[in-house]
């Protein structure tokens, strides 16, 4: 996503806690976290480019 701190606030107002505190990811690069949704499935959130 093009935002991340936009969409890391709403994620932290619908989840009680994230599953993955933001971080970078290694391989890529991008600033990304996890979370769990209503089904237990974990999702990963990604930032669109590296900063």
């Amino acid at each position: 996503m093009d935002d991340f701190e936009r969409v890391l606030h709403r994620a932290r107002g619908l989840v009680v806690s994230l599953d993955e505190e933001p971080g970078v990811n290694p391989s890529m690069g991008t600033r990304e976290f996890g979370l769990r949704d209503p089904d237990g499935y974990r999702v990963m959130v990604s930032a669109l480019q590296a900063d």
